[in-house]
């Protein structure tokens, strides 16, 4: 594959830093927080003290400063709920808000607020006042300050709130006895290049944060066990007494935990403290019915530490341990070392995931969610994004390692068979297997044929609704990457990818930042690739015009390949030619740039009998058939709700198929074929033989829809020769 890289060097001339590298010159600001929480239980409390050192690395100097409060945004009468009224976002998630809230409501109230300069030469005990005034709106603080922050100050800032926990309704709140708290404390706005993120917390999109430590005390009932960010510096989050030995059957250990459970005093309280450091994120769950299972990571430099409801222990005890130890791995060796001390798996028991350093909350065992999850520790985590901006640069990302992850392990099917009591079950087990990325790639055909697509970079709140969210954020740029990985292979893909996250962990990362560093490590210029993707709606369509084969007087062959665009997107191409012995050739077409068609002449020392574009099916090219002088076939029993829909194969289903003609008590026994071909094509041909009359009756229908002209029109067709 460095022949590949090399060509595309030549094809888009030597890449040249001719402006400064995006490094030179960053910052950021440090943003340290020592919180002590209280949790009242009874009435689903927080009483917070939270003291926060700010310091202002930028070359500015600011007059205010803005916090999120996030929990405010589930009012009646907030953007968010305005928003999901409006129609935006999720349907799961609008139903809460169409309901007027009830039960649903959270809020943070701030009881006192301060900033504060140190005095010259003193320490903080001696402190200059230097608030003016502060405002509260939606889901906004604003502080207007009557001395500015200059370049290299650090500022203090203390306040004491209470957060009203409401039952959970996104990522965040109260469910069946289970705290999951995420973006519940009062919040610094990043402030970067572009000036403050003062963003409300809409009804689609999610975070940006600042770096920092953070030390945070819980005082909380102690029947309680709780999983943070961080680890435990002092008291005892009550993992001890909860941990499952897994040398017994678990509900065997169960019955005997159950039988010598001791209930604390319902007065009695735990305290404990977790530390985070270089984190720009906190997150807690806590639980009377948390049970806990521990490892470390097979380099022995990351405890690994699952906790989970006792009432789903059976699915998680073990596997999810395994699952997560694997996961952990798979990330250090395609993107690079975890820069952190422990990474820790929670059963949140409202289903869906959700990540933050250190944390996940996953709604089940499903490996895939612990890799999608753990994945984001990394995209977001530690390349700290802006997720309300430009939500593809983590989502997409971990959308595509983690598709990697399962299709490396298990196949293209991407699962794991021996956990599917479906697929072993008839008919299934006797049905071919699916291919996870076709599935994908058919997800986003279809969706860029609509009439309704959107460019990937946009901010999430602009998206016309949450399924174009989930498109531009996750399935899109996942594809787009995969193409990256097709055009630069393996190897140099995820070196170039550890070459970005060795360059930016824990920073924050954008747009630019990521594509200068793949440029830097690839070595050439790849706007052409990124640009159509991230900046428009530009489809891929190739196909072969034409296919000649010519005799040469030495025995050898030579192909002349005719290539045409029909779209309007650039992509090299892989070209196998298949050969009479069934052997194949493989070489790269790199004459790809602006260029609508072409010919590709080659010699290859045996008969050519066909060719293939993109023969692994690689790219998000719309009208796969095109692609090869000879499609692949498939005869299949059509059994009632399996489906099986390749990209590069045309499928055909038949079944036994009876007719009956009442008004002659006709019984015509026959046969149904149907082939079908994505959004694109279906046909639908019966014959039936009567055994009273002896007629052959037969029926034939239909529909096409072209892939460029007249999209989306339909056109049917139908002739038959049958009574009735």
């Amino acid at each position: 594959m460095n022949a590949v890289r090399h060509t595309l060097i030549l094809v888009c001339g030597f890449y040249t830093v001719l402006s400064a590298d995006p490094i030179d010159g960053y910052w950021q600001q440090k943003v340290d927080y020592e919180m002590e929480i209280t949790l009242h239980d009874s009435i689903r409390q927080l009483t917070g003290t939270t003291l926060i050192r700010y310091t202002n690395h930028s070359p500015d100097s600011l007059d205010r400063i803005y916090m999120h409060l996030y929990p405010n945004a589930f009012q009646l009468g907030s953007v968010k709920y305005r928003e999901y009224i409006g129609h935006a976002g999720r349907v799961s998630r609008a139903k809460y808000f169409k309901d007027r809230l009830d039960g649903f409501t959270s809020k943070i109230d701030v009881h006192d607020f301060s900033v504060a300069l140190p005095k010259e030469g003193a320490s903080w005990v001696h402190k200059i006042p230097i608030l003016d005034d502060y405002k509260i709106d939606d889901t906004i603080l604003e502080a207007k300050l009557m001395e500015k922050i200059a370049p290299g100050q650090t500022v203090r800032i203390d306040l004491n709130w209470t957060h009203h926990v409401g039952e959970m309704v996104e990522r965040a709140g109260y469910y069946e006895g289970q705290y999951n708290m995420a973006q519940w404390y009062p919040k610094m706005v990043v402030y970067d290049e572009k000036g403050w993120h003062a963003d409300v917390f809409h009804a689609e999109g999610e975070f940006y944060g600042e770096f920092g430590d953070f030390s945070v005390k819980f005082d909380l009932p102690e029947a309680f066990i709780i999983a943070a960010s961080g680890v435990v510096t002092d008291g005892d989050p009550g993992w001890e007494a909860v941990t499952v030995d897994t040398s017994f059957d678990f509900n065997v250990w169960l019955d005997i935990y159950n039988s010598t459970f001791v209930e604390p005093n319902s007065d009695a309280r735990r305290t404990v403290t977790f530390v985070a450091e270089n984190v720009h994120d906190f997150a807690w769950v806590a639980s009377e019915d948390l049970l806990y299972e521990g490892g470390v990571s097979s380099d022995g430099e990351t405890d690994v530490h699952v906790l989970y409801d006792k009432e789903r222990g059976e699915d998680w005890t073990k596997v999810v341990l395994e699952r997560s130890i694997r996961a952990i791995d798979w990330l250090e060796e395609k993107f690079g070392n975890y820069p952190y001390p422990q990474i820790t798996t929670t059963d949140r028991i409202k289903s869906g995931g959700m990540e933050y350093p250190m944390l996940v909350m996953n709604g089940s065992e499903r490996e895939g969610l612990i890799v999608h999850e753990y994945g984001h520790i990394y995209f977001y985590g530690i390349l700290a994004n802006n997720e309300v901006d430009e939500a593809w640069l983590d989502e997409g990302f971990t959308t595509t390692q983690t598709s990697h992850y399962l299709m490396n392990r298990y196949g293209e099917h991407g699962f794991d068979l021996e956990l599917d009591d479906d697929n072993k079950k008839f008919p299934n087990r006797y049905y071919p297997l699916g291919h996870d990325l076709h599935s994908d790639q058919w997800y986003a055909i279809n969706f860029m044929r609509s009439g309704h697509d959107e460019n990937i970079s946009r901010s999430s709140y602009l998206y016309n609704n949450g399924s174009a969210y989930r498109l531009n954020a996750y399935t899109k740029p996942a594809l787009m990457l995969n193409e990256l990985k097709y055009v630069l292979g393996d190897s140099m893909y995820y070196a170039a990818m550890q070459h970005y996250y060795d360059k930016w962990k824990l920073k924050h990362v954008n747009e630019t930042r990521f594509v200068d560093a793949i440029e830097e490590y690839v070595g050439a210029e790849l706007d052409w690739f990124f640009d159509p993707w991230l900046h428009s709606t530009r489809h891929l369509d190739y196909g072969i015009s034409s296919f000649k084969k010519i005799s040469n007087n030495t025995g050898s062959w030579t192909v002349e390949l005719g290539i045409k665009n029909k779209g309007t997107r650039f992509m090299p191409l892989l070209v196998e030619t298949t050969f009479e012995d069934g052997s194949t050739d493989r070489r790269w077409w790199t004459n790809h740039l602006w260029r609508f068609e072409d010919t590709l002449s080659y010699a290859v020392d045996k008969k050519p009998v066909a060719v293939t574009l993109d023969p692994d099916v690689q790219t998000v090219d719309l009208d796969y058939r095109n692609n090869t002088t000879r499609m692949k076939k498939r005869l299949l029993f059509n059994w009632p709700g399996l489906g099986y829909e390749p990209r590069d194969e045309r499928v055909y289903r038949w079944m036994p198929y009876v007719y009956y003609f009442a008004d002659s008590s006709d019984f015509a026994p026959g046969l149904t074929i149907d082939r079908d071909y994505g959004p694109y094509e279906s046909i639908t041909v019966r014959a039936n033989y009567a055994l009273q009359s002896n007629n052959l009756y037969w029926y034939v229908s239909g529909w096409r829809q072209p892939v460029h002209f007249f999209p989306r029109t339909t056109f049917y067709f139908w002739g038959y020769n049958r009574p009735g």
